[in-house]
């Protein structure tokens, strides 16, 4: 993990992962996640803050939303899952035996 320490970002991308975020600024950023780890002290964040995943974030974001534990309204940058991006739960009767 990289340290970066007392870094003052402002309207731009930032890169979360593999990153410890130590007394740093943010102001009106994009935060790009992959998923990876990540840490953050004492750090001061202001103005407009957007949250793009990507990969694996992107596609655990999708799989919550389609089940319904986070509502899309809630995360406004990934879009919502089709029905091609997570497979349709198998809907089986109490009855009915596991192959």
């Amino acid at each position: 993990m990289t340290l970066i320490k007392g870094q003052k970002f402002s309207g731009t991308e930032v890169i979360l992962d593999d990153n410890f975020f130590l007394e740093c600024s943010f102001e009106n950023c994009t935060f790009v996640y992959f998923g990876g780890p990540l840490k953050w002290d004492k750090c001061a964040f202001s103005g407009e803050l957007k949250f793009d995943p990507k990969g694996c974030a992107q596609r655990v974001l999708k799989f919550l939303v389609f089940f319904g534990i986070l509502r899309y309204d809630s995360m406004p940058q990934p879009k919502p899952p089709s029905s091609g991006d997570v497979e349709e739960p198998v809907k089986t009767k109490p009855t009915d035996k596991i192959q």
